[in-house]
């Protein structure tokens, strides 16, 4: 009697400890999730290092609760959703439609050529979002945020809620909206539009455009550069 109720608290024991061991390994590595050939794929990322691989589905979604998560979806996926809640998110998508939501710091975003729609929503500080789709868009609501539209993208834009956005676009149609001031503006020589919609200054134009447009609440202006430093001086009056 006295023996069997021995082995069956070893047992027990080497049973907890098999469970904890688990659980710490688990927590401690990555949580890998591939998708394919599926109409939804959804992971909730409650652990550290979190990645998501989307390959031919009709939607895909990340939602992340802890640090660095990662996620990437092929161009086959229709669309691809990724809600940060946390700090150091990335997405690289390919997808038709993309979209990031930052709730936490240091989020970075890139959408390829292939994306025909790519959004990213910052409502912490530190985002940055790449994109060489047809239709880019950044709505920054924290600071410091970052958007870079390379050659082939075709509308770029970035609305600046907060302070000390930057905007720089070789796209064939860029547009940046300062409501809070210290926002910058760069325009490649080949894009056909380029306009500042500064609500609230200092706001800074920096282009190559042989002229550029500026939207002041006041109609639209086609003026030649040496007239934005003009513009940027009286702005500080």
């Amino acid at each position: 009697m006295s023996y069997a109720l021995t082995v069956n608290r070893r047992l027990i024991l080497m049973l907890l400890i098999t469970c904890s061991i688990y659980q710490w390994y688990g927590n401690s590595v990555s949580a890998v999730d591939i998708c394919r050939n599926k109409d939804n794929c959804l992971q909730t990322c409650d652990s550290t290092k979190c990645s998501s691989s989307c390959i031919t589905s009709t939607a895909c979604d990340q939602i992340c609760n802890a640090k660095d998560c990662n996620m990437e979806c092929q161009a086959d996926v229709d669309r691809c959703v990724q809600v940060c809640n946390n700090e150091d998110c990335q997405i690289t998508c390919n997808s038709k439609k993309c979209d990031q939501v930052c709730n936490g710091e240091q989020c970075t975003g890139v959408c390829s050529s292939d994306a025909q729609e790519c959004i990213q929503v910052c409502n912490d500080e530190g985002c940055s979002v790449s994109c060489s789709g047809e239709k880019c868009t950044s709505v920054c609501n924290d600071k410091d945020c970052t958007t870079s539209c390379p050659d082939g993208a075709e509308e770029c834009t970035q609305v600046c809620n907060a302070q000390n956005c930057a905007l720089s676009c070789n796209a064939t149609k860029c547009d940046q909206v300062c409501n809070k001031g210290d926002c910058t503006l760069k325009c490649g020589s080949g894009v056909q539009r380029c306009i500042q919609t500064c609500n609230i200054g200092p706001c800074k134009r920096l282009t190559s455009n042989s002229g550029w447009r500026l939207s002041k609440g006041y109609g639209i202006l086609l003026i030649a550069p040496f007239l934005a430093n003009l513009f940027n001086l009286l702005e500080k009056f």
